[in-house]
């Protein structure tokens, strides 16, 4: 997912692909929020490990001497108790973020025993964040499963796919594996031959005749205007 021009709202954990632009968004979150130290993964503080600050007592013995250091304390306590708020709630922002992006079938594997937010997404890291390799491997399927065009009702889906998989090739360092244009119109066979086989002419004389992205933005154009999608 990453470098897609998704609404920061809308990124998403739900599958291995999802780690790397996850992970950044929340870093920026935890930034933002002054917690970062408390969130990134290659820093060790936990946020459960930090102390509240303790309100100073009463002294026992009223005296100028014992008043004065009575209200040094008190208001250092202040500046302490403020700041220790402040990470709280920038804690609870993340924690609260968490429960918004994660898919719950993701979620529900978090062990109950893991309380702090740094905990929680290092654990999420230990099943969602792939191994090279993994990640290349999960691009392949992903890509091969593109090259079947599927029902009529999901074709704007799998449009929508296609111009993801570009970013995920590239950054799986994969990108001489594939032939995305011409990949890409032989799928699209199927549903307007056509269209197509007349793209696919242009495309075998000049290659950069056209990028991909707006390749697969002519295609639902065309298939908008054929009523095979919804006009917008």
């Amino acid at each position: 997912m990453a470098g897609r021009s998704t609404p920061r709202s809308t990124v998403r954990l739900s599958r291995p692909c999802d780690w790397k632009l996850w992970y950044q968004h929340t870093l920026g979150e935890a930034a933002n929020n002054k917690v970062l130290d408390f969130i990134d993964l290659n820093k060790p503080d936990l946020f459960t490990e930090l102390e509240a600050p303790k309100e100073p007592q009463d002294p026992q013995e009223a005296t100028i001497q014992t008043m004065l250091e009575y209200d040094m304390d008190f208001t250092q306590w202040i500046i302490e108790d403020a700041q220790y708020e402040m990470l709280h709630d920038g804690i609870s922002r993340i924690r609260s973020l968490i429960w918004r992006t994660v898919d719950a079938n993701e979620l529900v594997r978090v062990p109950n025993e893991v309380l702090d937010v740094k905990e929680i997404i290092r654990s999420l890291k230990d099943r969602l964040c792939p191994t090279i390799s993994e990640y290349q491997s999960d691009v392949r399927t992903r890509y091969q499963t593109l090259c079947r065009a599927p029902k009529r009702r999901g074709i704007e889906k799998w449009l929508n796919e296609w111009s993801l998989i570009e970013d995920d090739i590239k950054h799986a360092n994969i990108t001489g594996q594939f032939n995305l244009k011409i990949d890409f119109l032989n799928a699209n066979l199927a549903i307007n031959s056509g269209y197509a086989q007349a793209w696919a002419l242009d495309v075998r004389r000049n290659k950069d005749t056209i990028s991909f992205t707006n390749l697969v933005n002519d295609f639902k154009g065309r298939y908008r205007e054929m009523g095979i999608l919804k006009r917008r």
